[in-house]
């Protein structure tokens, strides 16, 4: 018996969507490649694979201190109808299941192409961030 009840039962794992800010990001400009360096720089937007309901932002080790996957407070907004007119997001995220240890983190993004965004995270819930320096830009 699967324990997921939401459809399709089986789940989903790809959620790139052009145009969209869900699915999977990399941190533009890398020059060398290898697991570690890709794994540090991955950014997901995605859901919960048990209970779609629940937002889910995997976060690599260049963005934040403590990579982890994080549970998006509220749920909202679903990055699904994030798009270039939406401008500046925010998500307030709190650890979820891969490192219950890390910190609450404030996120901004923003699309700035169909394939290219600029994020930003800050240590805590912070109320109405704006872009610094160091934001930094993520292609699909």
């Amino acid at each position: 018996m699967l324990p997921r009840t939401a459809e399709p039962r089986i789940g989903t794992f790809c959620y790139d969507q052009p145009g969209k800010l869900v699915g999977n990001w990399m941190l533009e400009g890398l020059a060398e490649e290898s697991p570690e360096t890709s794994w540090n720089a991955a950014l997901a937007f995605a859901y919960d694979f048990f209970d779609p309901s629940k937002m889910l932002i995997g976060i690599g080790g260049y963005l934040v201190e403590s990579p982890a996957t994080y549970l998006v407070h509220g749920s909202a907004p679903d990055p699904a109808v994030v798009d270039l007119s939406s401008g500046e997001v925010v998500y307030y995220l709190e650890p979820y299941d891969t490192n219950a240890d890390a910190p609450n983190i404030t996120l901004l993004v923003q699309m700035v192409s169909e394939d290219k965004i600029k994020i930003e995270a800050f240590q805590g819930w912070v109320s109405n961030p704006k872009f610094t320096e160091n934001a930094y830009d993520y292609t699909r």
